[in-house]
């Protein structure tokens, strides 16, 4: 897989992130592929009223009403250059509609707070580490007063990162029956490391981080995620899956 290629599967992995936890069970998500007009970039037109009718209660996420949150796709900026150093930025809008999210089929959620959720969640997200999270006006962000009745907060995500001058090992696939899941090897030699914990990074030397030896019983609605790392090679992406 090539370095856009990854880059392309932060936006859905991420979007996905969200989905599975039950914060935003009451919330809808949407991950837009953007489009290019001349310099500005737009959500398309499908998108865009999908969130309008979960906004406005024409649809339903879970029976609730009046909160979005789209993930828009990460931008990478090359900087260095040996053309390998840059920065990542990964942005999500979180939208409530004022009155009918407060209302009896609202979701309750002030829009800061769901900020702020996603915060947590990006953190602690796969495909990225050392995340700095800043406003558009460059303050560390927290969590607003629920007196302040902001209707969109954008929570900006960023990472330095370097593309390995070594070549990868590929992602272990995985295969399921029932709860008994397994691991192939795709890199001979290489360790498989996996973690069902979400705050857990599937690689050496990370406390928590399992090395996978055979077939692991995984209980349904267990987030699992996995890697292999080889001496010579850099890590393999990092293989995600909601079982």
């Amino acid at each position: 897989m090539n370095t856009s290629d990854a880059i392309d599967l932060i936006q859905p992995h991420f979007a996905a992130r969200l989905a599975s936890l039950a914060y935003f069970s009451d919330i809808y998500i949407a991950a837009p592929r953007l489009w290019k007009d001349g310099e500005k970039l737009h959500t398309p037109k499908s998108i865009n009223e999908k969130i309008a009718q979960a906004l406005t209660g024409l649809i339903q996420t879970n029976g609730k009403i009046g909160a979005a949150v789209r993930v828009f796709q990460p931008t990478l900026s090359m900087e260095h250059p040996s053309g390998r150093e840059g920065e990542l930025v990964l942005v999500t809008r979180c939208e409530t509609h004022p009155v009918l999210n407060h209302g009896t089929g609202g979701t309750h959620k002030h829009v800061s707070r769901i900020a702020y959720e996603v915060l947590r969640a990006g953190t602690g997200f796969t495909l990225l580490q050392g995340f700095c999270t800043l406003r558009a006006d460059g303050v560390c962000f927290e969590p607003c007063l629920e007196a302040e009745k902001f209707e969109t907060v954008d929570v900006i995500l960023k990472a330095r990162v370097a593309v390995s001058p070594l070549t990868a090992c590929e992602t272990p696939t995985l295969t399921q029956a029932g709860n008994l899941v397994t691991l192939t090897n795709l890199t001979a030699g290489a360790t498989i490391y996996y973690s069902t914990d979400t705050w857990i990074f599937p690689a050496p030397q990370v406390p928590g981080a399992q090395i996978y030896a055979a077939p692991i019983t995984v209980p349904s609605g267990t987030q699992l995620r996995w890697a292999a790392y080889l001496d010579g090679y850099a890590g393999s992406n990092v293989g995600f899956a909601q079982l």
